[in-house]
């Protein structure tokens, strides 16, 4: 039987493998991407959880009792809430270990920095406060007040960056790097806020 005769069978037979393998690859990569895109979504989703869960903080840090009194400006006076009893001193405080524990990996390295900074200013007026009784937290609040405002706004100025810049960025590890300041940056916000500059006066109290 001369060759030619099997030139159709093998053109076909050729066809059958190139189309197979063809498919083959094209589905391979349609799975591929298709896999990509839930890891990416799952990611996305787990960021944006974490950043709104975080947003407790500064919520709870600007949140005021009014005491329906004013001052000589006519600026209504009130103190930090998280200062009216020391149950809710001891609530925000889980909360604010809690919340950064848990989202630590999700979170950009900046906010994680803010967030420790926090915990650097609550340990400080921990120090300044845990000889007194419970009945002078509000006279600490009304002085500090401004401190907690402060925390509340370099806090809410990270995540709202995270939502309006970083909230498409699906890096895996966004908190990599140092996660705290550096210990002379650290020291001079402390050192300028209202506890570090009363501490002094507290010690009357």
């Amino acid at each position: 039987m001369d060759l030619y005769t099997y030139v159709p069978a093998l053109i076909a037979f050729g066809g059958v493998v190139i189309g197979g393998t063809i498919t083959g690859i094209t589905n391979f990569i349609i799975t591929k991407k298709s896999t990509q895109l839930r890891l990416v979504e799952k990611i996305f989703d787990k960021r944006i959880q974490a950043h709104e869960e975080v947003l407790k903080i500064p919520q709870a840090l600007n949140t005021m009792i009014n005491t329906y009194q004013v001052d000589d400006f006519n600026n209504i006076i009130s103190y930090p809430f998280i200062l009216n009893s020391l149950a809710d001193y001891e609530i925000f405080k889980n909360v604010i270990y809690e919340s950064t524990i848990k989202n630590m990996h999700w979170l950009d390295i900046e906010l994680i920095r803010e967030l420790n900074y926090l915990q650097d200013y609550i340990a400080t007026l921990d120090l300044n406060i845990k000889e007194l009784p419970e009945s002078q937290y509000i006279k600490i609040g009304l002085i500090i007040k401004q401190d907690f405002i402060g925390l509340s706004m370099a806090l809410n100025k990270q995540i709202e960056k995270f939502f309006e810049i970083n909230i498409y960025s699906v890096n895996a590890n966004p908190s990599k790097g140092h996660h705290k300041y550096p210990l002379q940056e650290t020291m001079g916000r402390l050192n300028s806020t209202l506890l570090s500059k009363n501490k002094d006066f507290f010690a009357t109290i």
